[in-house]
C-alpha cells in the first residue's frame, strides 16, 4: 500500500518539476502553455525510506539522438554499492 502521492509535470518529454505536498495549487498558478502534462503516481516505499547515502535521479527517454526525446521521465532510488570483501 502507497501513503503518498507525487505531483508532478513533464514539459518537452525532460523537464521534470515535482510539487512538493503543502504547495497550493491553483489552475491560475500552473504554467500549461509549454505543453505541460501532469501526472500523479504513488512514491514507492524505497524512496520514503532513503538514507544519506541513497540518491534519487530522474531517467529521460530518447531514440537514438538525444534531440528525440519521448515518454514520461522515470525517478527512482540509487543505493551505494559495496565492494566484496578482500581476501
Amino acid at each position: 500500500m502507497y501513503n503518498r502521492i507525487r505531483l508532478f509535470d513533464v514539459r518537452g518529454n525532460k523537464d521534470y518539476k515535482e510539487y512538493i505536498p503543502s504547495q497550493a495549487l491553483t489552475t491560475g498558478s500552473l504554467e500549461t502553455s509549454y505543453g505541460a502534462n501532469f501526472y500523479a503516481e504513488p512514491i514507492p516505499q524505497d524512496e520514503l525510506d532513503m538514507t544519506e547515502q541513497d540518491r534519487c535521479i530522474i531517467v529521460i527517454h530518447f531514440a537514438k539522438e538525444l534531440l528525440r526525446l519521448h515518454g514520461i521521465p522515470v525517478k527512482f532510488v540509487i543505493k551505494p554499492v559495496c565492494a566484496p570483501p578482500r581476501y
